[in-house]
Formats: C-alpha cells, sequence, structure tokens
C-alpha cells in the first residue's frame, strides 16, 4: 500500500486489488463492508499483541516468497 498524493487517502497495490475484487464477488459483500471488517480485526489484534507478532511474521514470510 502506497500513500497518495492527497494526504487522506491510500494507493493500494494491483494484487490486493484483485484480491478485494474476488472476495466481493465470492461473498457478495461490497469491498468498502470487507475493508472496514479488515481494519476492526486489525484494530483488535492491535490490542493483543501477541497475536499481531504472529500475524506480522506470517506477512513478513509471505513478503519474502
Amino acid at each position: 500500500m502506497t500513500k497518495s498524493k492527497t494526504t487522506s487517502s491510500f494507493r493500494f497495490e494491483i494484487d490486493f486489488i484483485d484480491l478485494l475484487n474476488t472476495w466481493s464477488f465470492v461473498s457478495k459483500k461490497e469491498k468498502g463492508v470487507l475493508l472496514q471488517d479488515a481494519f476492526r480485526e486489525y484494530a483488535k489484534m492491535k490490542h493483543n499483541s501477541d497475536i499481531a507478532q504472529k500475524v506480522n511474521i506470517i506477512l513478513e514470510s509471505l513478503k519474502e516468497d
């Protein structure tokens, strides 16, 4: 994810957009709703640092592939 020129928006990578579109189609949920759910889960995760650390390790290992 990269920050766009405006301070209130971000530009997502094309792979993420493809995943979001696919998940929206499969789940029949709007993309905005999916993003809100994801951010809520992320906020909950931040309160439990043990889970956050495990997720970050997984994300880093995925980036290496």
